[in-house]
């Protein structure tokens, strides 16, 4: 039986298993229908009355099931801080995490000045269980000026 999911995160899925109201399901078969939607098969759900069951309840994963080979669940990335790698000050945390269809964006915010920063490699050079040091272009960081 299948479990139908939106998922607003590409790598939710990366560890083979999800938490659902604190219960462990593995992962048996993913059906992709675009790139947010998902039916999985999950091990012990047989019957169309236990995917049923399953019905709106929360679905999440534990950052500890995923390996560095592995895209790392978005939600993982907030309240972490942001640091310039060139200047070894703070940028701000990650307040909201984005994903816009090409690439997860992480939104920093420090007061009202709120930045937002693609999660990519020409910016991010490493990332800690708590932390992002980035490598900034020009402009990035720079306040929004409005007269």
């Amino acid at each position: 039986m299948k479990v139908r999911l939106l998922l607003p995160d590409p790598y939710a899925l990366e560890a083979g298993q999800i938490l659902i109201d604190n219960e462990v399901y593995r992962i048996v078969a993913e059906e992709w229908h675009d790139a947010r939607n998902v039916n999985l098969r999950l091990a012990g759900v047989r019957s169309r009355n236990a995917a049923q069951a399953l019905k709106g309840k929360q679905v999440s994963v534990d950052p500890g099931w995923f390996t560095e080979d592995m895209g790392r669940p978005l939600a993982s990335y907030l309240g972490m801080k942001v640091i310039n790698d060139e200047t070894d000050e703070l940028v701000a945390d990650v307040t909201e995490v984005a994903h816009n269809g090409a690439q997860v964006i992480l939104v920093v915010s420090e007061g009202e000045d709120e930045r937002m920063i693609p999660l990519v490699d020409e910016f991010v050079v490493a990332t800690t269980a708590d932390e992002i040091r980035i490598r900034p272009i020009p402009g990035l960081l720079s306040e929004n000026s409005e007269s």
